[in-house]
């Protein structure tokens, strides 16, 4: 197909203003001393290599020729064009999540409830039905009850003696369960294990708040569950000083939400998934303290 096929069919959808550089700005000649104090020394450079990810802030990328936009456009490329769909910070950040979650991919975004309503709206249409454990995140709740509710999604919610026997209230119109173990602020557990397999047996999702646990403690895919959620503004952080949210899971499930992230908006933004992949590099040893000091306080 034509290139300009292509932008045009492109334009249509998306129904945004970006801007296409082409050529890279080291190309050009003659360029006016206005020009130069715009894009002199621009670009990255290709002899450094950086022992952490650089913020890459911007919101746009360039492509170093026409042909390269349109093996983009093709899905031929693996080229940036736009923070909103991917930027190399925050995919460095989810190749890092991914890992500590043992998942084949991840999804970082804004906050925990940009990740709770990207899984949601990503995952359910009208008709279907979620069962939810009646301990949950007030955010959480007022998702499915005041907003999803609105779409024709219903909820139903399960006491941890239903969870135990999950089987028996999964309904021909369940599409997911939903669930936290162990719970914020009081500290329930449920059996993932169990749940996982009780969801698969039925042809049902899993999904896991793993929030409180983080994924030092426990790792929710490798027991079964279908996708992990986080608000990463809380652990994987660890500094108070980010507003974020993840969610973790196999390629073709992260694949099956990236449109719904895309198109809702709910991305985190360079500076704040920097600072979150920083947070994560002490993870390990910031848990084993909490957990040291939990134990000698329950002695």
């Amino acid at each position: 197909m034509p290139i300009g096929s292509l932008l045009n069919r492109w334009w249509r959808q998306e129904s945004a203003w970006l801007t296409f550089d082409v050529m890279r700005s080291d190309d050009m000649s003659e360029r006016r001393s206005e020009t130069e104090l715009i894009h002199a020394g621009e670009g990255r450079s290709q002899t450094a290599t950086p022992v952490t990810t650089p913020i890459y802030s911007s919101s746009t990328f360039t492509f170093p020729s026409a042909a390269d936009l349109e093996a983009y456009q093709e899905g031929r490329s693996d080229l940036y064009i736009y923070s909103r769909y991917a930027n190399p910070t925050v995919q460095a950040v989810e190749a890092k999540l991914a890992k500590a979650e043992a998942g084949e991919a991840a999804l970082v975004l804004a906050s925990g409830m940009a990740a709770t309503s990207t899984a949601l709206f990503g995952l359910l249409q009208t008709g279907d039905e979620v069962i939810c454990s009646s301990a949950i995140y007030g955010g959480t709740l007022q998702v499915l009850t005041s907003v999803l509710s609105r779409f024709g999604v219903r909820t139903r919610f399960a006491s941890r003696s239903d969870m135990a026997n999950l089987s028996a209230i999964i309904g021909p119109q369940t599409k997911a369960v939903w669930l936290e173990s162990p719970t914020n602020p009081a500290l329930r557990c449920l059996d993932l294990a169990a749940v996982s397999a009780a969801c698969r047996a039925s042809g049902v999702l899993s999904i896991v708040d793993n929030t409180f646990a983080s994924p030092v403690n426990q790792q929710p895919l490798t027991l079964g569950a279908d996708l992990v959620m986080h608000s990463a503004t809380k652990y994987l952080n660890g500094h108070s000083d980010v507003t974020a949210g993840a969610l973790v899971g196999s390629r073709a499930m992260i694949d099956r939400l990236q449109p719904a992230r895309k198109m809702l908006g709910g991305v985190i933004d360079p500076a704040s998934a920097y600072a979150l992949g920083r947070g994560m590099k002490t993870l390990a040893v910031r848990i084993a303290r909490h957990n040291d000091n939990a134990m000698a306080v329950a002695r």
